[in-house]
């Protein structure tokens, strides 16, 4: 509502000239009428004439056309104009243009006899509009002419003291008028004294329907009419109240804010429809709480850094992994309390770029240092997010723990070097077992005929001892390939334990104890007896060397069912029942920094020509060949825990010793010879020959096709490699029992019987053997053919 203002002027005529103030009543100036008709004496016209010139307000006479007849001093000095230029002139001249039609209607209406007291605009010499406030009268001159008494009072500085007034007033209204609120001005009568134009909007009235109302006439709600009475009734000067109402079938929330004037008569209400504020709010409250259960009940750590490193944020997952709590770290510099030493220089540069906007470091893993000095490794990723209330740039880091990946990361990568290795060992072993054939094949063949007395014999004893040494370190080369030759069968681990102990007992120093803690109950496995064993020497002999000053052994079995996969080394044990080895030693222990590497091949922490390492690389391989598993943890100067896992076997076991085959001298029989190698196919078929046999000779299989086909009908033994160019041993075979499926065929190799097996070179209880071979062995399997009546 508009400000509401009494008028202290009105327009005098039709014309709307600016008069502000007018009265008018009809009398007779009987004192004016005195003076004029009185005869006076002198000295009371002297007095009239200094009353005339030293009053402060202009006084002139008028004749009835308007003519100035006399003005005093004080109306010259209002107007800037002397007597002598205003004195016979017409009282318009001092009128601006738009008024003079209005000043001989003013005349005629004093003239009449009427008293007008009226405020006008006038001019000035200078032509400065002012306004002169006017109280004019009918008078008689002594001659009986009518005429005016004009009284003139300077009002400039108030009227536009007034003018400035209302348009502050106006300015105030318009901005009244602009605010979204309901404001009213309320006496202490709970009459309305104006109000805005929004309350006017809302209530489909006009200002002017308020002014001198009582509140809540218009059926306002009840509470504002009863927050009125309150408040109008308390010594308070200002208060503000939450409200809600039930308006048009839905709730709506107010705010009702009041100011009693300094009067204590009347007060300011104003009244806000906060309805889509506290939607709002609640729906930011709903989306806070949202966003901060997400925060914390999420599987990650989520963090927030200001500027330079300091903590702000700190979830619940980050609490459960660093072992914090959060009151413990807010305001703590993150790099100090959380980043290993070492890393703090480049994890300060990296936050510092995040800041910058010149990198986010996605996916960077970093390790932090739990409260318990646990090394975690983290990923995180990171977003630059501005905060307009603080206004501040934070960092939200988002860290997801990747330790177990990682190492098992680490443990694909070592279990993939060590299956390099382990191929490139395995195939210098099977070239190796190829020479070795020929070495100990010819040594043996000159030992026999040469005389056990003489001195070349006793070199070639030599020659094949020394072959001997090779031939075992090409099997443990095998072994840690997983491309030995085995020969697995069920077996209970406790009775190897027990057959090779008084070995095991003659290995270690007297100051070295060994104690066996074996299960009674303990299930069977399916592996190699004679490679356990292995196992079994090379493990005490590594704890033996790490015990110098003397110590423990501890071989132990027992039952485990895992249920759950868990990481050993390389892979994972996957869940199911197994035989566990442990062998513990009180020894100097392992150093972390190595305990990665103790299976590697030729790796060893002997001094030189102490080791080959291979003993550990051997235990490895057998293990992994034998489908088990194998862990290590190690405390320096505290000892050393190996754990072998084998799979359970549900078959009773078959550890028997073998019967020697008998050995009978074989028939003059024709025999096909298929070796790639020249060297080893000139032994074999030297020795064959030298042995009954009538050889046939070819150095690949496509070729042993052509041979056999032109022989079938006498050949009756087949020697064959399994390994070979062109057409391997398997594929050779097949299409010689097409033609004859009667054939007998012995296959010769350097890899492991599972190895061509799983490349489908063989198929499984094939027979086999294996190189490097002596020549008795070889006799000793063609003979064993030959008897083979299946």
């Amino acid at each position: 509502m508009k400000l509401q203002n009494n008028r202290i002027s009105a327009l005098l005529t039709q014309k709307s000239t600016r008069i502000v103030e007018k009265k008018s009543s009809i009398r007779k100036s009987k004192k004016l009428s005195r003076i004029s008709n009185s005869q006076n004496s002198a000295p009371n016209i002297d007095i009239y004439k200094t009353l005339f010139e030293v009053t402060s307000n202009g006084v002139l006479f008028l004749n009835a056309d308007g003519i100035i007849r006399e003005i005093n001093s004080a109306y010259c000095e209002l107007l800037g104009y002397s007597r002598e230029e205003l004195v016979g002139n017409h009282i318009s001249k001092t009128a601006p243009e738009h008024l003079k039609p209005d000043v001989d209607n003013n005349i005629n209406f004093v003239l009449g006899g009427e008293v007008l007291n009226h405020t006008i605009e006038a001019v000035n010499k200078k032509g400065d509009l002012i306004y002169l406030e006017l109280q004019e009268q009918r008078i008689e001159y002594p001659d009986g002419q009518p005429g005016l008494l004009t009284i003139v009072k300077n009002v400039t500085s108030r009227i536009l003291a007034e003018e400035q007034l209302e348009k502050e007033k106006t300015r105030i209204q318009a901005v009244l008028d602009s605010i979204p609120g309901e404001i009213s001005w309320i006496s202490s009568d709970l009459e309305y004294k104006g109000v805005n134009q929004y309350l006017c909007d809302k209530q489909n009235l006009n200002p002017q329907d308020f002014i001198g109302k009582k509140v809540g006439f218009v059926g306002q709600n009840d509470h504002f009419k009863k927050f009125v009475e309150e408040f109008m009734k308390s010594d308070q000067n200002a208060v503000k109240k939450e409200v809600n109402n039930y308006v048009n079938g839905e709730y709506r929330s107010y705010l009702l804010v009041a100011k009693k004037y300094s009067d204590g008569k009347s007060a300011a209400f104003v009244g806000f429809d906060i309805t889509s504020r506290k939607k709002a709010e609640i729906e930011l409250k709903r989306e806070k709480d949202y966003n901060r259960d997400v925060i914390q009940t999420a599987p990650t750590m989520i963090i927030t850094i200001d500027e330079p490193d300091i903590i702000v944020e700190f979830n619940n997952f980050a609490e459960k992994l660093t072992g914090y709590s959060r009151s413990e770290v807010i305001g703590k510099s993150w790099t100090e309390l959380f980043i290993p030493e070492v890393n703090r220089e480049k994890t300060t540069n990296i936050i510092n770029d995040i800041f910058s906007g010149r990198n986010k470091y996605d996916g960077i893993p970093a390790p932090i240092i739990t409260r318990d000095g646990k090394t975690r490794t983290i990923s995180w990723h990171n977003a630059l997010v501005k905060d307009p209330i603080r206004k501040r740039v934070s960092v939200v880091s988002i860290g997801v723990d990747v330790t177990k990946s990682k190492k098992l990361e680490e443990q694909l990568r070592h279990s993939q070097k060590m299956e390099a290795v382990g191929k490139l060992a395995g195939g210098i072993a099977h070239d190796f077992n190829n020479l070795l054939t020929v070495i100990r094949g010819y040594t043996e063949l000159m030992l026999m005929s040469e005389d056990e007395s003489t001195p070349v014999c006793a070199k070639l004893r030599h020659i094949d001892n020394a072959a001997k040494k090779a031939a075992n370190l090409t099997s443990q080369m095998l072994a840690f390939s997983r491309k030995q030759v085995m020969e697995p069968i069920v077996l209970d681990l406790n009775s190897v334990v027990l057959r090779i102990n008084e070995m095991l007992s003659r290995l270690i120093d007297e100051n070295i104890s060994l104690i066996t803690h074996l299960d009674p109950g303990l299930w069977n496995t399916k592996a190699d007896p004679n490679q356990i064993e292995q196992v079994l020497m090379n493990m005490v002999v590594n704890a033996r060397d790490a015990m110098p000053k003397g110590g423990k052994i501890v071989i132990q079995t027992e039952n485990i069912t895992i249920k759950n996969k868990i990481p050993v080394e390389g892979t994972e044990l996957s869940p199911g029942d197994y035989i566990l080895l442990i062998i513990q030693d009180t020894g100097e222990g392992i150093p972390t920094q190595i305990l990665d590497k103790i299976f590697e091949p030729f790796f060893t922490t002997k001094d030189t020509g102490k080791g080959t390492g291979l003993g550990l690389a051997t235990v490895y391989g057998i293990i992994r060949q034998s489908g088990g598993n194998i862990s290590v943890n190690s405390i320096l100067n505290s000892g050393t825990e190996f754990r072998i896992f084998l799979p359970r076997i549900k078959s009773k076991s078959q550890l028997t010793s073998p019967e020697s085959p008998k050995e009978e001298e074989p028939d003059l029989i024709p025999i096909l010879v298929v070796e790639d190698d020249p060297k080893v196919r000139a032994l074999v078929s030297e020795t064959l020959c030298g042995n009954g046999y009538k050889v046939f000779e070819s150095s690949n299989g496509k070729d042993a096709i052509k041979v056999y086909n032109a022989n079938k009908n006498t050949i009756k033994l087949i020697l064959t490699d399994v390994v070979m160019p062109k057409m391997n041993g398997r594929e050779f075979a097949s299409k010689v029992k097409k033609i004859n499926k009667e054939i007998k065929l012995l296959y010769m190799t350097g890899y492991a019987d599972q190895v061509v097996i799983d490349r489908g070179m063989l198929e499984p209880n094939t027979r086999l053997i294996h190189k490097p071979f002596t020549l008795t062995s070889l006799l000793s399997n063609l003979k064993e053919l030959q008897a083979d009546k299946n």
